[in-house]
C-alpha cells in the first residue's frame, strides 16, 4: 500500500473522531501523537478498525498484536507523507526545510517548545475583546538583531484640562499611554525606566480557548508560556529592587505561570490571592447538579515581590458583621476622654502622671447592657441597632481573660481600688483596663476591656471576598462589559504596593482601569495597549478622570510603525486579489526575510494565487522580517522615514536620559 493511500484512508478513518480536527478540517497533530503516546484506547480503535491500518501500525506475537507506536508517530509527523499545496508552497519558497518542527517536542511543565526563543505576535481587532493574535512562526536568538531595539514614538499628543497640545515635550514625570506591540513597547522603556517601576499589574489574556491562542495545532499551551515568558523577563528588568508585580489570571494557567514567575524571579518571592469575581447565582448555579462540576466564582492574582512579597502596606476592611461580645456599654465618658485613654495606653514611655490620668478618667465610667440602652432609646429595628452600634462603637466594649502575670497585678490593685474599673502596667509596660467586679478564685477571668472601634476592621488576608464585581458596565465612563476589572481590586493593590509618585505599568492596558485610578491616588502610570480602542476606552476614560483632579495630564504616543504596516493592512484585507497585489509590492521593498527565495516567490507559476485566502494572509505575514516590525531609534535620522524635527526632538529626550 502506497504512503499517500495510507495517509489517505488513516485521515479517512481519523475523521470519525470529531476531536482530532479542528474546526477547519485540519488534522490536530499534537493531539493525536500526545493520544497515541499515552495508548489511548480512541487511536487504537481506529487504528484496529481497519485490516490495512492493523496490518501497518501493529505486529503480532503469539497472537498479541502490538502497537508500532513509533512507526505511527513517524508517519503524523512527517509532513512528506502528506502533500498539501500549503506546505508545498512554505517549502518552495524556502520558509521550511522539511525538518521536524520542533512543536513534536513533548510539553513538560517549564520544558516547552519555543522556550527560548521569541515568540512574535500581537493583538489584532477582535470585537474589543482581549485577544491575541500570533503570527505562527518563532525567532530563535540568533534571528533577532532588531526587534528588540528602542523604538521611534510617533504621533505625540500631550492632554491636559486645557485640551490637547501636539509635539511637547518630553518630562520624566509624565504619564504615559503608548498604542503598540507591548513586546517591543516594554523594551523601548527598558532604557528610561530600568529599576524605577514600583507596580506592575497585568490581566493578560486567560488562554481559556477564547483568547485566539488556538494555533499551531492546538498546541497553544508552550505558546501562551513563551508569550508570558518573554514579556516577564523584561518586566522584571523595568521594576524597582522593591517592586512588586501582579498577575490576574484563572485557574487554567494559573499553576504554570506560578512556576515561569518562580523561575525568572526566584523561588519563595511569589503568593496566590484569590479574588470572589461571581456571585453564587445564575445560569452556572442551575447546572451543577446536572454536571457535577463545582461553579467557577473566583479568579487568581499572582503577587511577586522583586525582594520578596513582603514589606507591603496592608489595607484594613470592615468586617461583615458585628461581633455580639461587644454588648457593653459605657457611660459618662465622652470620645475625647476614651481617645486620651488609648494615645496613653499606645505610648510605652508614658509617665506615672498619665496612668494616673487613666486612672482619674475610669474611676466615673458606668456600665450597662446594649440592650439597655437600646430600650431607652426605643430602638427596635436590627439594621437602625446597627447603625447605632457602629456610630456608638467608641464606647462599646467586651472583656477578655488576660495573663497570669498580669492577673495577679489585678488581685493586688483591686484590694485597693474599689472603682468599677483601673488600669495595671505590666513589667513589659504594657498598660491594661481592668473591670474590677470579677471573682480572684478563677484563674482565667474575663477582666480585660476591649473597645469595639478597635475591632470594627480586619487586615486583608490572601482571600479577597469584599469586592464587588458585578454592574461594573460604566466604571469609568467607558462601555467595556466584558474585560473590565473593578476599580476597588486596583486601589486596593496600588495602595498596597507603592506610595504617591511612584510608578505604576501595566502592559495589557485594556479599558484603562490601572491608568485611571492610579492617577486619582497621585501615581505616576505607564500603560501599553495595541487594539484601536486605545483611543475611545481608555484614551476617553482618563479624561473622563480630570474634572475630578487638580492639574491632571498624560501623553500619548505610538510606536512607529515599519512593516508592521503590512501586517495590519494582510489583516484587514478581505480579497485575494489584494493579497497578491500586496505580494507583488513586496517584491522591491526590503521588509522580505533573508532565506526567501525571491525567484520562487515571484514566480511561483500561480501556486499563491490557488491557496485559500486565509493561508495566503498567513504565508504573506511569515515573510516579513520581524526585526523590522517598527523603526529602529538609531535609525531615526534616516530620510527614507521623513521623521519631523519635533518628534526627533521629544524622542532625543526620552532616550538620552541624564
Amino acid at each position: 500500500m502506497r504512503l499517500t493511500e495510507t495517509y489517505d484512508n488513516l485521515i479517512e478513518k481519523l475523521r470519525t473522531k470529531e476531536e482530532y480536527f479542528d474546526e477547519n478540517g485540519d488534522l490536530l497533530k499534537s493531539k493525536v501523537i500526545y493520544e497515541a503516546q499515552n495508548d489511548s484506547e480512541s487511536i487504537l480503535e481506529v487504528l484496529l478498525s481497519d485490516e490495512k491500518l492493523t496490518n501497518t501500525y501493529f505486529k503480532t506475537v503469539k497472537d498479541t498484536k502490538i502497537f508500532l507506536k513509533e512507526k505511527f508517530i513517524n508517519t503524523i509527523n512527517h509532513k512528506e507523507f502528506f502533500p498539501s499545496s500549503y506546505t508545498s508552497y512554505l517549502n518552495y519558497i524556502g520558509l521550511s526545510d522539511g525538518t521536524d518542527y520542533i512543536k513534536k517536542s513533548k510539553d513538560v511543565v517549564l520544558n516547552f517548545p519555543y522556550k527560548d526563543c521569541i515568540l512574535e505576535g500581537g493583538q489584532s481587532k477582535e470585537e474589543q475583546s482581549l485577544k491575541e493574535f500570533f503570527y505562527n512562526e518563532t525567532l530563535a536568538n540568533d534571528e533577532v538583531d532588531r526587534l528588540l531595539h528602542p523604538k521611534v514614538f510617533t504621533n505625540i499628543r500631550k492632554y491636559t484640562k486645557d485640551g490637547m497640545e501636539e509635539n511637547p515635550t518630553f518630562q520624566h514625570t509624565d504619564n504615559l499611554l503608548i498604542k503598540g506591540n507591548n513586546l517591543i513597547g516594554l523594551h523601548s522603556l527598558v532604557k528610561r525606566y530600568e529599576s524605577r517601576v514600583k507596580l506592575i499589574y497585568i490581566d493578560p489574556p486567560y488562554n481559556t480557548g477564547s483568547d485566539s491562542f488556538g494555533y499551531n495545532d492546538k498546541f497553544n499551551h508552550s505558546s501562551w508560556l513563551t508569550f508570558m515568558k518573554n514579556r516577564l523577563e523584561v518586566a522584571e528588568k523595568l521594576l524597582d529592587s522593591n517592586g512588586f508585580l501582579f498577575i490576574q489570571i484563572d485557574d487554567k494557567e494559573a499553576a504554570y505561570l506560578k512556576i515561569l514567575v518562580d523561575e525568572i524571579f526566584g523561588k519563595n518571592k511569589s503568593k496566590f490571592i484569590a479574588v470572589k469575581m461571581a456571585e453564587p447565582t445564575g445560569v452556572k448555579m442551575t447546572h451543577t447538579a446536572k454536571s457535577g462540576v463545582l461553579p467557577k466564582t473566583k479568579e487568581l492574582i499572582i503577587g511577586v515581590g522583586k525582594s520578596g512579597f513582603r514589606k507591603l502596606n496592608i489595607e484594613k476592611i470592615p468586617k461583615n458583621k458585628w461581633d455580639d461580645e461587644y454588648k457593653y456599654f459605657i457611660k459618662n465618658i465622652t470620645e475625647e476622654e476614651v481617645e486620651t485613654i488609648k494615645s496613653i495606653i499606645d505610648n510605652p514611655k508614658r509617665t506615672e502622671n498619665e496612668v494616673e490620668t487613666v486612672d482619674t478618667i475610669l474611676s466615673k465610667i458606668e456600665i450597662t447592657n446594649i440592650e439597655n440602652i437600646f430600650r431607652e432609646l426605643s430602638v427596635s429595628d436590627d439594621e437602625e441597632k446597627k447603625r447605632y452600634k457602629v456610630d456608638n462603637s467608641w464606647r462599646i466594649v467586651r472583656t477578655v481573660a488576660t495573663t497570669d502575670s498580669a492577673k495577679q497585678l489585678s488581685d493586688s490593685k483591686k484590694e485597693i481600688n474599689k472603682n468599677q474599673f483601673f488600669s495595671i502596667q505590666t513589667s513589659q509596660k504594657k498598660l491594661y483596663i481592668i473591670k474590677s467586679d470579677y471573682d480572684s478564685s478563677i484563674s482565667q477571668p474575663r477582666i480585660k476591656l476591649l473597645f469595639a472601634d478597635d475591632y470594627l476592621t480586619k487586615y486583608v488576608t490572601d482571600f479577597w471576598d469584599d469586592i464587588k464585581t458585578t454592574g461594573l458596565g460604566n466604571e469609568g465612563g467607558v462601555d467595556f462589559p466584558k474585560g473590565k476589572k473593578p476599580i476597588q481590586i486596583l486601589e486596593r493593590i496600588i495602595k498596597m504596593a507603592t506610595n504617591e509618585n511612584d510608578i505604576v505599568l501595566d502592559f495589557f492596558s485594556g479599558s484603562g482601569t490601572t491608568a485611571d485610578v492610579s492617577m486619582s491616588l497621585n501615581r505616576q502610570f505607564i500603560t501599553l495597549e495595541q487594539l484601536d480602542y486605545i483611543e475611545n476606552l481608555p484614551l476617553q476614560r482618563i479624561q473622563n478622570r480630570f474634572e475630578d483632579l487638580d492639574s491632571p495630564s498624560f501623553t500619548y504616543m505610538e510606536l512607529m510603525k515599519n512593516n508592521q504596516s503590512y501586517i495590519d493592512t494582510i489583516t484587514e484585507v478581505t480579497s485575494s486579489s489584494q493579497l497578491i497585489e500586496i505580494k507583488n509590492e513586496l517584491k522591491n521593498s526590503n521588509f522580505i526575510r533573508y532565506e526567501i527565495k525571491d525567484e520562487n516567490l515571484f514566480d511561483d507559476k500561480n501556486q499563491f494565487d490557488s491557496l485559500p485566502m486565509d493561508k495566503q494572509k498567513e504565508i504573506l505575514i511569515k515573510i516579513l522580517d520581524k526585526n523590522h516590525l517598527y523603526v529602529n531609534y538609531s535609525e531615526m535620522d534616516d530620510s527614507q522615514f521623513n521623521i519631523s524635527d519635533e518628534v526627533k526632538k521629544f524622542n532625543r529626550e526620552f532616550y538620552e536620559v541624564k
